[in-house]
């Protein structure tokens, strides 16, 4: 057999047990989906769901982790613009990314969702922006870390609600919206 065909077949299996996976999350958690609903819905054996995972859980975490991989590539391959701030180009990028990768970003952000990949692709869009925020204040590292915290679970809940809405609003509209609450907090809507 040659090795084109069984790469194909393997991204084929992989990609009908993440849908799979997809499918399933979208109604329950985690620890309630089987390796037969999943093979089921994928229409593979369980032999061949086993030589790849250990069980669901084990799928769902090589799933984020691609995605944190690819979030990541994609951001390092953007050229930043000179004419706008680097966080602002960094966090529409990744709702840009968002967007394009609805259905699966609507699932592992959603109630089903595991919160530390929630938290990790948070930390990927405030990367830039914290780096410039720190390097701008004189302030003890513990107070700094209650600031982050506070930034990312906020930066949580507005990716979570966009995403429930049907990201209804543009990329960019939602990274300013972001960026303007991180930056000057509710007194920029005031």
């Amino acid at each position: 057999m040659r090795a084109g065909s069984t790469d194909r077949r393997f991204q084929y299996t992989m990609k009908a047990l993440q849908d799979a996976l997809i499918n399933q999350l979208e109604t329950k958690p985690i620890a309630k989906i089987t390796v037969t609903d999943l093979c089921h819905i994928a229409n593979i054996n369980r032999s061949t769901f086993y030589a790849h995972y250990s069980d669901p859980a084990d799928l769902l975490e090589k799933t984020e982790r691609e995605l944190i991989a690819d979030i990541t590539r994609f951001l390092e391959s953007f050229t930043f613009a000179d004419d706008a701030p680097a966080a602002q180009q960094t966090m529409t990028r990744v709702f840009e990314y968002i967007q394009n990768n609805a259905e699966l970003c609507k699932v592992l952000l959603g109630p089903n969702g595991d919160v530390a990949i929630q938290k990790e692709i948070m930390m990927l869009m405030q990367r830039f922006r914290i780096e410039e925020w720190r390097a701008s204040r004189s302030m003890d590292v513990e107070t700094m870390d209650y600031i982050l915290l506070y930034t990312i679970n906020g930066s949580i809940g507005v990716v979570q609600r966009w995403v429930e809405n049907g990201l209804n609003k543009p990329a960019r509209e939602m990274a300013d919206l972001l960026l303007m609450t991180t930056n000057r907090g509710l007194s920029a809507f005031g």
